[in-house]
């Protein structure tokens, strides 16, 4: 399942939930967290930069400190 951005009706909040698969792992990530703002179009791209960071950090050569 993608994760995709959903209003919590107790509260009103924006919250990214959903599952993420890395890169060689057999199971996915749960992914339940507060967005970082209640506009929902920044919120989904912060989902997005999520599944990015997410799906190619198992990856050898793909981490921060490997790129030029």
């Amino acid at each position: 399942m993608p994760l995709k951005v959903v209003t919590r009706p107790d509260t009103g909040t924006l919250w990214i939930v959903g599952t993420v698969k890395p890169a060689g792992a057999t199971k996915g990530r749960r992914v339940r967290q507060r967005a970082g703002s209640d506009d929902p179009k920044l919120a989904t791209d912060e989902a997005f930069s999520q599944v990015s960071h997410l799906r190619w950090r198992r990856l050898p050569g793909h981490c921060a400190e490997n790129r030029a």
